[in-house]
């Protein structure tokens, strides 16, 4: 499946009976095993829809809810990104460890505090690398790695979603980390891509390749 996964598929989008987009949506599928297809577009109001496969009508249409931005807790576009202060290599603040990935990263520097003070766009990716048991998520902060690793022109951050995940195995439930809080999420992973005036200008949720990061990393 993951091999002859087309290269665009046909998506239409309806409220009721009503027609409200027919697109093309191209598969993006860099750096990563699992294809996607990410459907973007703007809705003019909220309300109920279905987005379906005209071409492919043994796939179940799959029926979302499209809310008013002002009643959305979780930063958008447009917003600036929250303060929050980020763990970092001197500075780890209670939260431990401050990198589950098998091997830890290098966005772990500068807190997000600091980084909206110095004039530089800010690359904030929210993800828990070490409890993701699946390849959608799994690779993200190694993607990160991979484009913007060595750039020196903008603050790139990585933050855990769990203050202290051993309490696992206790049976708790651990703290979340304040940018989970600040941000509001209710999921990981989630890239954050902010300009040097602080406002978001690409925000990628759950999965994206090397080449939706990218896109959002010209964006600043």
């Amino acid at each position: 499946m993951r091999e002859s996964a087309p290269a665009e598929l046909a998506v239409r989008v309806r409220q009721g009976d009503t027609v409200v987009l027919e697109t093309t949506v191209a598969r993006r599928a860099e750096g990563i095993i699992t294809p996607y297809f990410p459907l973007v577009m703007t809705f003019d109001a909220p309300g109920e829809f279905v987005a379906e496969l005209p071409d492919h009508p043994a796939v179940q249409p799959v029926p979302f809810l499209v809310a008013d931005r002002v009643n959305i807790e979780i930063p958008q576009v447009g917003d600036l990104l929250p303060s929050a202060p980020t763990p970092t290599v001197d500075d780890p603040k209670g939260v431990t460890p401050i990198c589950t990935r098998a091997v830890d990263c290098a966005f772990h520097e500068i807190d997000l505090v600091d980084a909206l003070a110095n004039d530089k766009p800010t690359v904030l990716l929210i993800s828990t690398p070490g409890f993701c048991q699946t390849d959608i998520c799994g690779p993200v902060v190694d993607l990160l790695i991979v484009e913007a690793g060595d750039r020196t022109d903008l603050n790139v951050i990585h933050a855990e979603v769990y203050v202290d995940p051993s309490d696992f195995t206790t049976g708790g439930f651990p703290d979340l980390t304040p940018a989970v809080n600040a941000t509001a999420l209710p999921f990981e992973p989630a890239i954050f891509v902010a300009a040097a005036d602080n406002s978001i200008r690409a925000r990628l949720d759950t999965t994206f390749d090397r080449s939706e990061l990218r896109d959002a990393l010209s964006l600043v």
